[in-house]
């Protein structure tokens, strides 16, 4: 039996080829890693209020609510279940005007290029929705207790005065200039950036007056799964294109070396040969 002999860069391509294809990483689609649509009370579970929930049940609140514990007028379309979270004249019972709301060691050791989505109203007076210069609502996170960055921020459209529009604020510069917010819910997204193993988020909130107010639902954080496990997959098309090369060189390497032996043997003059 004859033995097709390949070249040294014969060897390492055709290994190269056989280690990507058995070894590449299994890169998973978007997956969820968090919600919380606050169908359930999670206070002291799976979020955490710098004070304890209240409604004074009319236009002072800062709670998790269905309607019933907080005015009928205060009127927001398109919620997804029963209940969000809302907030309006936070100081109007005794408390700071200044409060928040936060998730604490969301696992994210597993996955790159997050994007967190939420919704977000606020209800709408008719005229306008009456936030002052000093009122905001932010979202910051920090990952493995490394400080706090905003990532999402909605401002009055003014530096100064009263009873502007919300919006959002794209530049982070305390103004609002992008997007307004009205009584009908809207999703905003955002990225957060960097990676390791446990995600805080901080919803910061400074609504200190009647009509003031913001409604949140529907808190989402995805992900890009990424998987160590040794995989094996179909090779892509260029590899297959590499092996082909491979198996034409051999051949020809093969015929060549036949036909040379052949001649040989028969001392032939054949040009074939």
């Amino acid at each position: 039996m004859n033995t097709i002999a390949i070249p040294k860069i014969q060897h390492f391509l055709l290994n190269l080829l056989v280690m990507v294809g058995a070894f590449t990483p299994n890169l998973a689609s978007a997956a969820l890693i968090f919600s919380e649509g606050f169908e359930t009370d999670g206070n002291g579970t799976r979020y955490v209020t710098s004070i304890s929930e209240f409604s004074d049940g009319t236009s002072d609140f800062f709670t998790r609510t269905n309607g019933s514990n907080i005015s009928t007028n205060y009127q927001v379309n398109g919620f997804e279940g029963d209940y969000f979270f809302t907030a309006q004249d936070i100081d109007g019972e005794g408390e700071q005007a200044l409060q928040n709301l936060i998730f604490e060691s969301i696992d994210i050791s597993s996955f790159s290029s997050l994007i967190f989505n939420v919704d977000i109203a606020e209800d709408d007076d008719g005229s306008n929705q009456d936030w002052d210069a000093q009122d905001f609502v932010s979202f910051s996170y920090q990952i493995d207790k490394g400080g706090y960055t905003d990532f999402l921020s909605f401002e009055a459209q003014t530096s100064s005065g009263s009873n502007f529009e919300p919006a959002i604020d794209t530049n982070f510069d305390g103004i609002g200039d992008g997007q307004t917010l009205n009584s009908d819910f809207q999703t905003f997204a955002a990225s957060i950036i960097g990676k390791g193993t446990l995600l805080d988020i901080l919803i910061t909130f400074s609504l200190n007056s009647g009509d003031e107010d913001i409604a949140i639902d529907n808190l989402t954080l995805t992900g890009t799964e990424i998987s160590n496990t040794v995989a094996v997959s179909a090779p892509p098309t260029f590899f297959i294109t590499l092996l082909s090369l491979l198996g034409l060189i051999a051949f020809n390497n093969y015929v060549t070396t036949t036909c040379k032996k052949n001649c040989r043997q028969h001392n032939s003059r054949n040009s074939f040969c």
